[in-house]
């Protein structure tokens, strides 16, 4: 019992359990119950201005680009909060050479529920909002 004290496992604050279950959802391509963790706004974003607005968007576009990249993992290494927003230190996995490499996402909660995910890579590491934009240009317009 004491060996548990010391060694068990650590429950996670609530909005740690909420990324925790969000990640393992979409690693599951299970997009079922997504309005349980995001907010009806939510928006995933990256840092060249793209953004993926409505729960609907990112789902569609974190579909194909899984379906493209080879399924990718996301691999959570660390969280850690600052104020009211959470940082999650990870990489892909499993995906295309391009894909698999380190990531940050940095979560914004509205109550709680995510509301912002602004994703970080090095370089010029494809983000899912890049993707989506590239998937948009490559797409014929639509009159």
């Amino acid at each position: 019992m004491v060996r548990n004290w010391f060694f068990g496992k650590r429950r996670l604050s609530p909005r740690k359990q909420t990324v925790r279950d969000l990640v393992e959802a979409v690693n599951r391509q299970d997009y079922s119950d997504l309005e349980r963790f995001l907010t009806d706004d939510f928006v995933f974003a990256d840092f060249m201005d793209g953004e993926i607005e409505g729960i609907a968007d990112f789902v569609e576009n974190d579909r194909r680009f899984r379906e493209g990249s080879g399924n990718p993992q996301l691999i959570i290494r660390s969280m850690n909060t600052a104020g009211d927003q959470i940082y999650v230190h990870g990489h892909l996995e499993g995906g295309s050479r391009e894909i698999n490499a380190p990531t940050i996402w940095q979560l914004f909660f509205r109550g709680d529920r995510i509301s912002k995910v602004t994703v970080i890579r090095e370089g010029n590491q494809r983000t899912l909002p890049s993707f989506a934009r590239r998937v948009a240009e490559l797409s014929p317009r639509r009159h």
